[in-house]
């Protein structure tokens, strides 16, 4: 409910209808690399999908039943 449950007070100054979401779980899977751009620097890319369980997937404040990440940067070797 934290996340994704919308309490009666919420529903009544946003107009977003109030949920009580319950227990589920949420599968993922996050595949990523890293490579050497120079001797003590290195890049990194990662895609992070996870799919919602219909508790989450059914609350009034989500959209879709899917969420998508991307992270990227760089790395200092010391």
């Amino acid at each position: 409910n934290y996340y994704y449950g919308v309490s009666e007070q919420e529903s009544v100054r946003t107009s977003v209808p109030a949920y009580q979401a319950g227990q589920g779980v949420n599968p993922y899977v996050e595949l990523g690399g890293s490579f050497r751009v120079a001797p003590k620097w290195d890049t990194f890319v990662a895609m992070h999908v996870q799919w919602l369980n219909d508790e989450i997937n059914q609350s009034s404040i989500t959209g879709k039943n899917t969420q998508l990440s991307v992270k990227a940067g760089i790395k200092y070797h010391f």
